[in-house]
């Protein structure tokens, strides 16, 4: 399972690493095109605003998946995926310039890392059924709903039968006398 932890970083950093080469890329070869048109201030001022715009989405995106809160990693991987479809967009658009398809190479082989990326954590998620790490059990809610349930059985709503059966049901296990 290691493996799989250590492969998802590498493929998502390679990712990064190229979306950003390839944004750079196209910055530097849209000032050609933009050379051409009577409004080059203007229109390369907007391509490096939105350029570092991109930039900082995918950063953003990077720092908030290495947090521990699932609501920052759904906003991560959301993040990640709009600059990355939004570099794809802008880069397609900008197709017309000569030295385009390395940059187009690059976006791709960056793609196919973002892919593999998730692959990984889909490997991961169906190898640990969803299971959190043994290590932090706190950060379970699996656990914290037993607690609640026990908390419930403490109180005499619910028997201790129907406790148990809650938290077998919690955990995904078969009660005591079953089997």
């Amino acid at each position: 399972m290691k493996i799989f932890k250590i492969l998802k970083t590498i493929f998502l950093s390679l990712a990064i690493v190229l979306f950003l080469s390839t944004i750079i890329i196209c910055a530097i070869q849209s000032k050609d095109l933009i050379d051409s048109v009577a409004h080059v201030n203007d229109l390369l001022f907007t391509a490096l605003i939105t350029a570092f715009g991109i930039y900082l989405f995918a950063i953003l995106g990077a720092f908030l998946l290495t947090a521990k809160s699932d609501i920052a990693h759904k906003i991560g991987h959301s993040f990640l995926i709009f600059s990355f479809l939004f570099g794809l967009t802008l880069f397609v658009s900008a197709l017309g310039s000569d030295n385009m398809p390395l940059a187009l190479i690059i976006m791709l082989i960056a793609i196919i890392m973002l892919v593999l990326y998730y692959i990984c954590n889909l490997v991961i998620v169906i190898v640990n059924k969803n299971i959190p790490d043994a290590e932090n059990p706190s950060d379970d809610v699996r656990i914290a709903n037993i607690r609640a349930w026990k908390k419930v059985m403490e109180e005499g709503i619910i028997s201790e039968e129907e406790y148990e059966e809650k938290r077998c049901k919690i955990l995904g296990i078969k009660p005591k006398g079953d089997k």
